[in-house]
């Protein structure tokens, strides 16, 4: 354990567990082979890979970290937040950046109050909301089914997801138009969807190869685009 009431923590490779603590200054910490928690009030947070579950916390600042065994989530106040992914599951929430993870064995949940969120590599359901920017999820590396519901929602950017040709998923879309846009939005889908235009709102649906897990994608003011893949 590595404690400091304000001060940089800089910690090498570790065969089992680590936790360290700042009350304000950055940390970075090589790969682990156990769990790993890092937590300051005030500075990035850079981590390798860890063994076993990684719980990554700041008051502010960015937030970076390589592949996880177990589940792994980061907080951040005000940053960006980079996660290579989880064998498991992966959390990532801030008040003020962009998020981008690259992959995930399971469930992933992604929010930002201001930002765009970009998730690749996800085999199970995906969570992402944002109050402000473009959603980017690419849904490839499924095999099967997902496993629960995909739901992206943005106040204001463009939601794009790629589905795999052969998945079969029900998709519910809506891109609402607030009454002083003058934008002409649109929902794009490689699939067959029935779309309809009413109260300010356009609405697309499509059980896809038959229908499955629920697919609900939500926006303001932006292009929704449902884009085919082959995986």
């Amino acid at each position: 354990m590595a404690d400091t009431s304000g001060g940089r923590i800089t910690i090498g490779n570790v065969t089992g567990d680590v936790n360290a603590d700042t009350s304000g200054g950055r940390i970075q910490i090589g790969d682990v082979g156990g769990d790993l928690v890092a937590d300051t009030s005030g500075g990035n947070i850079e981590v390798g890979s860890g063994g076993g579950t990684v719980e990554l916390d700041t008051s502010g600042g960015s937030i970076r970290a390589a592949w996880a065994t177990g589940a792994i989530s980061a907080d951040t106040a005000g940053g960006n937040i980079f996660l290579a992914g989880s064998d498991v599951s992966v959390y990532a929430d801030t008040s003020g950046g962009n998020i981008e993870i690259l992959g995930s064995g399971g469930p992933v949940e992604a929010d930002t109050s201001g930002g765009r969120i970009t998730i690749r590599g996800t085999m199970g359901p995906v969570h992402a909301d944002t109050a402000g920017g473009s959603i980017d999820v690419d849904l490839s590396a499924v095999r099967g089914t997902i496993g629960g519901r995909v739901e992206l929602e943005t106040a204001g950017g463009d939601v794009t997801i790629r589905i795999p040709s052969n998945l079969s998923v029900s998709i519910d879309a809506e891109i609402r138009i607030s009454r002083r846009s003058r934008g002409d939005y649109r929902i794009y889908s490689d699939f067959p969807m029935t779309t309809s235009e009413e109260d300010r709102r356009i609405i697309g649906r499509g059980d896809i190869n038959g229908g499955g897990d629920r697919i609900t994608l939500e926006t303001i003011n932006s292009d929704i685009h449902i884009i085919s893949v082959t995986n």
